[in-house]
């Protein structure tokens, strides 16, 4: 699977505008915002549907992830862009899934010697140019988010 972002000279913006919604920048006169308000800010101005994210390449990756998690409901499943938002600036999240209380973080990056992030994972282009890289990406994410579930419902639990 071939993208336009393939060529020379791509900015690491273009790259992630290519693939996330950009969300619009009015929170920039809301005063601070820490990490919880900079999630939820996110959660309340997404351009695209969480559960159907409009651009090809997220929609393949949500469901693939979706399908990770063996999930009946792929609604279940949220894929956020945070690009442009407070998440994006301040902690360096350009989008996240969710699903009830977990969440995963991504950056992606046309470096492809970023290895380490604020993020909980880099995401490099080639990545999502490749089908078998974006079955592996999806495998790891949804191995991530089954753990993160698990251990909320440890906690819950005691």
């Amino acid at each position: 699977m071939k993208t336009s972002f393939e060529s020379s000279g791509n900015t690491g913006r273009i790259f992630e505008s290519e693939i996330l919604s950009t969300l619009p920048d009015t929170w920039r006169k809301e005063g601070f915002f820490d990490e919880a308000k900079s999630y939820e800010w996110v959660r309340q101005n997404q351009t695209w549907n969480p559960s159907d994210p409009t651009n090809k390449i997220a929609n393949e990756l949500h469901y693939k992830v979706a399908e990770q998690l063996g999930l009946d409901d792929v609604n279940e499943l949220k894929f956020y862009s945070a690009l442009g938002s407070p998440l994006d600036y301040f902690y360096g999240v350009d989008a996240f899934f969710e699903i009830g209380n977990s969440t995963f973080t991504l950056d992606l990056s046309i470096n492809p010697h970023k290895k380490e992030a604020k993020a909980d994972m880099v995401v490099h282009e080639e990545v999502l140019d490749d089908e078998k890289e974006l079955d592996n990406l999806a495998v790891t994410i949804g191995r991530y988010l089954k753990k993160r579930q698990s251990e909320v419902n440890l906690r819950e639990a005691a």
